[in-house]
């Protein structure tokens, strides 16, 4: 498969046919639009022809040689809602819910203002904590209504009754496909998103996704943040962690932070890694409180409880301390964030 430097789709003219070569959900995901035959060869304009998970994924899908150029992701993802109209992010559906008696007009205002950001049906539940009863209703409406983000905050109840709440939301982040924002003080318009990014999981390509749309709708700046291991004290001035080190390494977290500095260079979404001591919630933290973050995102723990007790819980303790929006990302259903 040869690459074509780049390709302006504004000059040629969609063949909805050839489009539907590709899935909905494949085109969308990884901002891939097949444009030209030549005999059975198929051109294939992506927003990451670089990017080779992508490229089989496609290649494998036509089932037949593809020739790849490379393309202005929005550019694609307007011709691809062209062929589909349907396809918008008006499918996307939050469900907000304050489990206290009286929802806190700052989180209306916040949700419908992350509605609109993604064009999206946005629909409130109403009914108050109340133990397992209330939760287990509350997980049968995530099953009728199948949201792809549930957004709610907890308003300083008692501590008792805060530790059953945790204790509620610990289990939903368990058994619900979609993803999770808990909020505390409602910071908008998003100006600052951190991206905490740990070794260990593997859903790392959606956590991307969604922050790729986060600051392409907002136009908010993007903080990486790698959880690094704390150095002993004793060999504090032998060992440093070093950026330039880690983007280059192949160990996993290296290859994963290069694979998100492409990301969001091929995005063109401005964004910078940082490095910081200490233990994990230290850093992230330390990250929170010096940048005052609007947004924190993280992706769900692993649902092996033997790989999380290896790499740590992180997820847990951050919406113990945590008073900024949080974003926990699951694996989903098949349905486009970016």
């Amino acid at each position: 498969m040869e690459t074509v430097q780049f390709l302006r789709l504004d000059r040629i003219k969609t063949n909805p046919q050839l489009v539907k070569l590709l899935p909905q959900d494949i085109a969308l995901r990884y901002h891939a639009l097949p444009v030209a035959t030549n005999g059975s060869r198929i051109t294939v304009a992506m927003g990451s022809p670089q990017d080779s998970v992508a490229t089989h994924a496609v290649a494998e899908v036509i089932g037949a040689p593809i020739c790849l150029v490379q393309a202005d992701p929005k550019e694609i993802d307007q011709c691809l809602s062209e062929i589909w109209p349907q396809i918008s992010m008006s499918q996307f559906r939050i469900l907000v819910w304050s489990p206290t008696p009286q929802m806190d007009p700052a989180l209306k205002s916040y949700s419908q203002a992350l509605a609109d950001l993604f064009q999206a049906e946005c629909q409130n539940v109403d009914f108050t904590w109340g133990g397992a009863k209330s939760f287990d209703t509350f997980v049968c409406e995530i099953e009728q209504i199948q949201p792809d983000l549930i957004v709610f905050q907890v308003q300083s109840p008692p501590m008792m009754k805060r530790l059953l709440i945790d204790f509620a939301i610990n289990k939903l982040i368990e058994r619900v496909s979609c993803s999770i924002l808990t909020v505390g003080q409602p910071s908008w318009p998003l100006e600052r998103i951190l991206l905490v990014l740990r070794d260990g999981t593997d859903q790392d390509e959606a956590v991307v996704d969604w922050v790729i749309h986060l600051a392409h709708s907002s136009h908010a700046a993007v903080t990486v943040l790698p959880l690094l291991p704390p150095v002993p004290q004793m060999y504090g001035p032998l060992i440093r962690h070093s950026l330039p080190c880690l983007l280059s390494s192949n160990d996993p977290l290296g290859v994963k932070m290069r694979e998100v500095a492409r990301r969001l260079k091929t995005e063109q979404v401005d964004g910078i890694f940082k490095i910081r001591d200490g233990d994990p919630m230290e850093q992230i933290h330390c990250e929170v409180s010096e940048r005052k973050t609007d947004l924190v995102v993280i992706d769900a723990e692993p649902r092996n409880h033997v790989w999380r007790w290896l790499i740590g819980e992180v997820v847990n303790n951050i919406h113990d301390w945590c008073d900024r929006p949080l974003l926990i990302v699951n694996k989903k259903r098949e349905r486009n964030t970016a």
